[in-house]
């Protein structure tokens, strides 16, 4: 069977060590400049558990970070991404390496998705040719990618009882064994993860951190 895992980012607060913040980088709070680094963490959401933890300086997004690890997520899981991963370079990256991502996107992510969401249609199968970011994107890692080639996603309309749209993008393609209606549920499946940043805990040498 498929697992279903989020990927979610926050800020840490560090020890209070120059060395520490040198490296990690500096937040400046209402008291003081402390240092702080970022954190980007995958969570196996069924069973309320964090798959893998990495922890980058402030200075690098955390898409950047993301990008060369998609290679060693399993095939058999089911990433799903916030809005703040929208893009075309994630999803190529799963397709390639074998394992399948949904991705929430913005109402005006391009003119496809604004198109999609006037049609009210439920499900729409797209082909595009890659974005230059994402071309540039994938050309840092050493893919030989080009405008020209194209990426093949499904979106999914999800409407809210407020009466908003929200969309999703996805590279599970199989319309029968992956019907749209089932998206909402495995979408929301996210909070569960996020949830986990309220309790959980980096244990470092000499210290214990917790997220905030």
């Amino acid at each position: 069977g498929f697992r279903i895992w989020a990927c979610d980012g926050t800020g840490l607060r560090l020890p209070d060590e120059v060395p520490i913040g040198n490296h990690f980088g500096w937040h400046k709070n209402q008291h003081s400049t402390v240092p702080s680094t970022r954190i980007l963490c995958f969570f196996d959401v069924l069973n309320q558990l964090i798959a893998d933890i990495y922890l980058h300086p402030r200075q690098f997004a955390e898409r950047a970070i993301l990008r060369p690890l998609i290679e060693h997520i399993p095939k058999n899981v089911i990433m799903i991404y916030d809005r703040g991963f929208a893009g075309y370079a994630i999803p190529f990256l799963h397709q390639l390496y074998g394992s399948n991502c949904v991705v929430r996107l913005t109402a005006t992510f391009n003119p496809t998705v604004v198109k999609f969401i006037q049609s009210g249609k439920r499900q729409l199968l797209v082909k595009s040719t890659m974005t230059e970011r994402a071309t540039r994107s994938l050309r840092k890692l050493g893919h030989k990618v080009s405008r020209n080639d194209t990426i093949q996603y499904r979106l999914i309309r999800v409407d809210l009882p407020n009466n908003e749209v929200e969309v999703l993008l996805t590279t599970l393609l199989n319309t029968r064994k992956w019907p749209a209606s089932q998206f909402k549920q495995l979408y929301n499946l996210r909070w569960g993860g996020r949830n986990l940043f309220s309790y959980h805990q980096i244990i470092f040498p000499g210290c214990c951190i917790f997220f905030l």
